[in-house]
């Protein structure tokens, strides 16, 4: 496998391990995958031009997010809700923005977890319907299968996934309930600079 050095590349590598999970979304009620979808900067403008509505939560420098928030009386965010539901899945439960989703509609069920000590781990959701539905074998091929192209990716794109992930969950509520996964690789995160 070569390098995947690009945003682009990315999705289209993870994009061919899901191969046929469409069926599955159809009949999704994870609440992970239904709502508080992180974006990256890069993803803003395109998204804004294909008609998103997003929010950033906490200031010019804080995450993006596709705003599917509550507003509480005063107008302000409600962020302790778990799932609110994704405003571009439509009633047969399939993305209306397919072509334009953000990256971490891509990952899906791959994404980035508090591993409880403090660190993060590259994690595969066991919510999801069609982690579910593998087989052991099936399912040691896709651990498999993510760990190479987490392994494959430049760390420049792997520090930019993981510190957009971090800044959206610096923004999580204390006491929010761990998601249920299978760890696929300890998340080494980007390091500082001065």
């Amino acid at each position: 496998m070569t390098v995947i050095a690009t945003l682009d590349e990315f999705k289209r590598t993870v994009d061919k391990v899901w191969a046929g999970i469409s069926t599955s979304c159809a009949v999704c009620t994870d609440p992970d995958c239904l709502g508080y979808i992180w974006l990256l900067e890069e993803e803003e403008e395109p998204l804004l031009d294909a008609g998103v509505q997003i929010v950033q939560v906490n200031g010019e420098s804080g995450p993006l997010f596709l705003d599917n928030y509550e507003r509480d009386a005063q107008g302000r965010l409600v962020v302790n809700q778990r799932g609110p539901r994704c405003p571009w899945r439509g009633p047969d439960g399939r993305c209306t923005i397919h072509a334009s989703r953000p990256l971490v509609c891509h990952m899906y069920p791959l994404g980035i977890e508090r591993d409880g000590a403090g660190g993060y781990d590259w994690a595969l959701h066991t919510d999801c319907h069609y982690v579910r539905s593998r087989t052991a074998d099936q399912l040691a091929a896709l651990l498999d299968g993510l760990r190479g192209v987490i392994n494959n990716t430049a760390p420049t794109l792997i520090d930019l996934i993981v510190t957009a992930f971090a800044k959206s969950d610096s923004v999580a509520a204390e006491g929010t309930p761990l998601n249920r996964y299978l760890p696929v690789a300890p998340v080494e995160m980007p390091k500082r600079t001065r």
